[in-house]
């Protein structure tokens, strides 16, 4: 191989190693400023603001999106019984745990007393009592459970 060719070789193997190594650098560089900001005050503000909006609970209807059959003021009626159990099934990431907020708050805007499993207690509103495990729920509470399967796996039962 001539050396100009060696020359231009080696010239192109420094261009794309420096191109890889400033990449990685902003890729660094961006994460470490986005973890600033997540610890900042700005951060723990704006959080705290957004949980002082949601302090109460406020009723909005249950929306159809697309109806397959039923009543959905039955269905409401049915979920304000003393003893229902409901299950909400779907995809990861189809709204299955937005959905169960929904209920949970239009049951706490009815009257019901509610609380929740498998959430993070500091990022719940304070109309929602957050709990760890079954004995801790009261009596008379609606109760939305979530991440039911990895909470009670057969192994762990």
């Amino acid at each position: 191989m001539s050396k100009k060719r060696k020359s231009k070789l080696w010239a192109a193997w420094v261009w794309l190693l420096t191109g890889v190594l400033h990449s990685f650098y902003l890729l660094v560089k961006s994460i470490a400023g986005l973890s600033g900001f997540i610890f900042s005050k700005a951060y723990k503000a704006g959080k705290q603001a957004a949980m002082e909006k949601y302090a109460e609970a406020v009723y909005r209807p249950v929306t159809v999106e697309k109806k397959l059959a039923g009543d959905l003021a039955e269905f409401e009626k049915k979920l304000s019984s003393k003893s229902t159990i409901g299950l909400i099934l779907g995809a990861r990431g189809s709204g299955k745990s937005a959905l169960g907020m929904r209920i949970l708050e239009n049951m706490a805007a009815k009257g019901r007393k509610v609380c929740a499993m498998g959430f993070d207690g500091s990022a719940l509103p304070g109309w929602i009592r957050p709990v760890n495990g079954v004995d801790e729920i009261p009596n008379g509470y609606f109760v939305l459970v979530d991440e039911g399967g990895i909470l009670f796996s057969s192994r762990s039962s």
